[in-house]
């Protein structure tokens, strides 16, 4: 949660990769069983919004034993990411843990 909290702090990238990450390309709308309702990538990072929440970057990571999902929300009303890292058994289910945690947060 540190590296992307710093990444979207603007610590690790230039101003300029920053906009571009920022920048994402758009590849899609809603996810069949995930929270997305809008999908984007953006230097190799997903972007866009999940149903409640507005917007999100980050990524999921599926291996043999289950999902990793790492995502930042911008939630807070000052204008902070709230960064937070969930698993499951898959995609949709961490990814609406790792929303949850950071709704509750």
């Amino acid at each position: 949660m540190t590296f992307l909290a710093r990444l979207l702090g603007g610590e690790l990238l230039s101003a300029a990769s920053l906009a571009a990450m920022h920048e994402a390309r758009i590849v899609g709308g809603a996810l069949a069983g995930r929270p997305w309702t809008r999908t984007r990538y953006g230097l190799g990072l997903m972007a866009g919004a999940m149903s409640g929440v507005g917007r999100v970057v980050g990524h999921s990571g599926a291996g043999p034993d289950g999902v990793s999902a790492l995502y930042a929300f911008w939630i807070y009303p000052d204008g902070r990411w709230s960064p937070t890292c969930a698993q499951g058994s898959d995609e949709g289910i961490a990814e609406a843990e790792a929303m949850r945690l950071a709704l509750a947060a």
